[in-house]
């Protein structure tokens, strides 16, 4: 009988260990994920957001700024149905153009003088969840999550110096006017990217 006990609570420590491990490791997932965007402070909350659009007309200034020159620009088409847009993008690529994005800007930015300057696209090197946030943004933004395929799957219109993070699934983060009418599932390619 004893025996039978001592196996029972053996099995007991061992769930309990393997299961305490299994978090750990998603936690520590999570962790990572969140450190491969903008920089989130710790300790703040975070929420899964899938749509939420806003009907308001927001007016987001195009012209130069301190982007040109530091990101670079390509061009960007996006088509749906009888939806299509074109235009340039800056490209935020590496970490530290990934973390400053659109703090302390005023505008869009011109593209180094390309028009129309349609907003930035945050690149990563896989799909996996992405979170930002609006900490030292002046401007509204629409943030466009796409996954791997180039297909719209999220978005969410972003408030000016906002410290809520919204996280969500992509391969590329893009951010536009809050005016810019993105339909989900539509395609967006890059002229460096297309194939």
């Amino acid at each position: 009988m004893e025996k039978q006990h001592s196996a029972r609570t053996n099995a007991a420590w061992y769930i309990t260990i393997i299961s305490l491990a299994v978090l750990i490791v998603l936690l520590g997932v999570a962790i990572y994920s969140v450190g491969q965007l903008k920089s989130v402070p710790r300790g703040a909350s975070s929420t899964l957001q899938t749509t939420v659009s806003g009907t308001a007309t927001t007016t987001v200034k195009t012209g130069t700024s301190s982007l040109d020159g530091n990101f670079p620009v390509d061009q960007i088409s996006i088509t749906s149905g009888n939806y299509s847009s074109s235009g340039f993008v800056y490209l935020a690529v590496n970490n530290s153009q990934q973390v400053r994005g659109y703090m302390n800007q005023t505008n869009l930015g011109d593209c180094d003088s390309r028009s129309p300057c349609l907003g930035m696209d945050f690149l990563f090197s896989n799909y996996s969840v992405r979170c930002f946030w609006m900490k030292n943004t002046r401007i509204p933004l629409k943030q466009v999550w796409v996954n791997a395929n180039g297909i719209v799957i999220a978005e969410f219109n972003a408030t000016p110096e906002s410290t809520s993070v919204v996280c969500q699934y992509g391969e590329s983060v893009l951010e536009v006017s809050p005016n810019m009418s993105i339909p989900f599932g539509a395609k967006v390619d890059l002229s460096s990217t297309a194939g």
